[in-house]
């Protein structure tokens, strides 16, 4: 009968392989680097389940070298612990808690800011320009109106001045008041109707994928889960410009979880 080779699990590794393990594992932990700190747009989760089904595959017992069967348990415990830090940050991301979006809108708010404030001094000096003119010219029109007494003894030259007052100091709120009105007008609702039926069809779909993973449901109410959801869509908008953000409900290692999935302009 001809020999059957055993399976994955139950081949001794080779010294290439152990190597191969290490050269993944690292190039996984760079690209998961580099997409926290925003340069890779997409997660790497291909080149993550690769590595995983290496790990899994993956036998120190049966590696009669000392050193390389505590290197190939080495390499597993490391991919442990990458995995529970990796897991811990993409959480932060789904909910808006990541402090790179945080220090993104943190900038782009002190940047709009400055912007207000230089505008905000340029009407400024406009307005002192504006005043220190209009003094002058009150300084200089009583010179050249000296003799009018004189000539007019008449009070009926009293109106004039007040006419004047009356016209320039009239076109000045009436100009200003539709400039000072548009930015209360914008007052739309937090959440609208289409996100409220999709925030409780994703509701009901995490209800029951907990339940089939077997966790617990208590004090999962539909208002936490939408106001999470809610506020992490405002974030990733806000800090990447997506045009939407919608939301899902997947499994991995055996726990449900919601998951963001942006919509590109």
């Amino acid at each position: 009968m001809p020999n059957r080779e055993p399976p994955d699990k139950d081949k001794p590794w080779t010294l290439e392989d152990v190597d191969e393990l290490e050269q993944r594992l690292e190039r996984l932990r760079s690209v998961y680097e580099l997409y926290f700190q925003g340069v890779e747009r997409l997660e790497p989760a291909q080149l993550r389940k690769t590595v995983y089904r290496l790990v899994l595959k993956a036998n120190p017992s049966l590696i009669n070298n000392t050193g390389l069967r505590f290197r190939l348990r080495n390499l597993i415990q490391r991919f442990n612990v990458y995995q529970a830090y990796w897991n811990r940050m993409l959480m932060q991301i789904e909910l808006g808690t990541f402090q790179r979006d945080r220090n993104r809108v943190q900038r782009r708010n002190e940047s709009r800011e400055r912007k207000d404030h230089r505008a905000q001094e340029k009407e400024d000096l406009k307005a002192r320009r504006l005043r220190r003119l209009l003094a002058q010219q009150g300084r200089d029109e009583p010179q050249a109106d000296a003799p009018a007494p004189a000539v007019a003894p008449a009070p009926a030259a009293a109106p004039a001045p007040a006419a004047a007052t009356i016209v320039s100091t009239t076109p000045i709120p009436t100009s200003m008041a539709p400039a000072a009105r548009p930015p209360a007008a914008p007052a739309a609702p937090a959440v609208a109707s289409g996100r409220v039926a999709h925030y409780k069809q994703v509701y009901a779909d995490l209800l029951s994928k907990r339940t089939e993973c077997r966790q617990g449901t208590e004090g999962m109410s539909f208002e936490a889960i939408a106001q999470r959801m809610e506020a992490s869509r405002a974030s990733l908008i806000a800090s990447s410009g997506y045009r939407d953000v919608t939301f899902k409900v997947v499994v991995e290692d055996g726990k449900a979880k919601l998951k963001a999935v942006p919509i590109a302009k």
